[in-house]
Parts: C-alpha cells; structure tokens; sequence
C-alpha cells in the first residue's frame, strides 16, 4: 500500500486539474506489433477526444511506448522517480477540436 500511495501522490503531482482525457492504456500484443493496430486504436481515440477538444494525458514506464506516443503528437515532460519502481514518462497532447478545424476549412474554402 505504501508504494500505490506514492504513485498516486506522484501521477497527481503531474496531472492538470484543467479538463482532459486520461490514457490510462493502450497494449498491443507483441505478435501483432508492427501492423498499424496501436496506430489504428489511437487514431480512433484521438477522434473521439479531438471532438471534445480535450487534450490527453498518459504516463508510461518505457521508452519504447514514450516514443511511439511523440511519433503520434504526444509531447514527453521530464521523467519521474519513484523511489523504488520503475522510471515513468508523463506525455501531453493538446487538445484539438475537430469541430474547429472543420469549421476553419469551410471558412478558407468560402
């Protein structure tokens, strides 16, 4: 229990009291890795949070998923420690609206 406390002192230490979506996971089995599946799950769920114009929040704990999120828009903060545990990378991306963008094309096309 002591440990679970000090991860949750420290995810709430980063998180925004602002409004945003929480990733909490996002797995692809590794035999189907390298197929466009993690792609594909979190393009569907950039469509679904981008219409609310929310930006997303996620914490990782390897660096092999922190940059599969950069290459997708996320942008990575600086690592935090836990005092005994692995070393986890809070990620951002800012909130787009689709509904702004949509309404910005329709402008430009006018």
């Amino acid at each position: 229990m002591p440990r679970f406390r000090q991860l949750s002192a420290l995810l709430n230490s980063y998180q925004s009291d602002a409004p945003h979506h929480w990733l909490a996971w996002l797995y692809v089995a590794h035999d189907c890795r390298g197929q466009g599946v993690g792609t594909g799950l979190l393009a569907r769920h950039h469509q679904v949070v981008d219409q609310r114009g929310l930006p997303v929040d996620v914490v990782v704990t390897n660096e092999r998923a922190r940059d599969f999120l950069a290459a997708h828009g996320y942008v990575a903060g600086l690592p935090l420690y836990l005092s005994s545990g692995p070393r986890l990378w809070p990620l951002r991306r800012s909130g787009l609206s689709s509904a702004r963008s949509d309404h910005a094309s329709r402008n430009e096309e006018v």
